[in-house]
């Protein structure tokens, strides 16, 4: 799922209030403050969010970095989205590859428009299908089957005051039905990815950085966790920083009409 997502490049978000900690452990404290967390971020109308990921393959003579950056803007209900994203290989290298898409909910389907080298290419999904599958959608994971959860202080994310939640997600719930995941969800490889949140007072995440390292590398290693990685690569970092803002003033936007004519 995650892994999948994160190179889809396209972000949803879909949050469902429910009851925050099933299975986890943690301090009644640190339960409200994900549990408010939930309700704040469920209600929001838009959103705004800038991520960076950074990907670190190695083998024994080489390392390559991969740097993807995106900048997304998001309505809830009816479902749109508008993102940038653009793709480096190595840090600070120049720009390998850069894609945007438009994304609308119609008629129950969701209907998107992916720009790319000056070609638009048009498809449709089904609007649950579309969403659920998106990278966003794994806020409400994070919140509620966070493990080891504590709050570890306070920091100051674009000028305002949040509290810094950590904790572990367990590999077998962030594993989707894909072939890649089936020795992680079936429990042959046990693996972990660790969480970063900052949530203000008043239940908004600012930001959330994920360190999903040790995971896909399991994906790769097969059911031996111990095993060499395929093609004698592994993950050196897999590390995903997403950063929120403009919670319900995103400005409205249209799907430009020479992208609608051009699909």
């Amino acid at each position: 799922m995650y892994g999948k997502k994160i190179m889809a490049m396209a972000a949803g978000l879909i949050l469902a209030v429910g009851a925050a900690g099933c299975g986890t452990e943690k301090g009644d404290d640190t339960t409200a403050i994900l549990q408010k967390a939930q309700g704040t971020m469920s209600k929001l109308e838009s959103l705004s969010a800038d991520s960076e990921t950074k990907i670190v393959m190695k083998n024994d003579s080489e390392t390559e970095t991969t740097m993807i950056w995106r900048n997304q803007e998001i309505f809830m209900n009816p479902f749109k989205m508008h993102y940038k994203t653009k793709v480096m290989l190595g840090e600070g290298s120049e720009v390998v590859d850069a894609e945007e898409q438009y994304a609308e909910e119609r008629d129950g389907m969701v209907h998107t428009y992916m720009i790319t080298v000056g070609d638009v290419f048009a498809d449709s999904y089904g609007a649950e299908e579309f969403i659920g599958e998106q990278a966003l959608a794994d806020l409400d994971l994070y919140l509620t089957k966070l493990q080891s959860a504590q709050t570890v202080g306070t920091e100051e994310i674009n000028g305002v005051s949040a509290t810094v939640v950590t904790g572990i997600l367990d590999g077998k719930d962030m594993a989707d039905s894909g072939e890649e995941w089936a020795d992680i969800r079936e429990g042959k490889v046990d693996v972990d990815a660790s969480i970063k949140l900052w949530i203000t007072e008043d239940g908004y995440i600012l930001r959330h950085e994920i360190d999903a390292t040790a995971l896909m590398n399991g994906m790769r290693s097969g059911v031996d966790p111990e095993a060499e990685p395929v093609d004698d690569w592994s993950y050196g970092a897999y590390v995903e920083q997403m950063t929120y803002g403009d919670f319900n003033t995103v400005p409205d936007f249209e799907i430009p009409a020479e992208v609608l004519e051009a699909a």
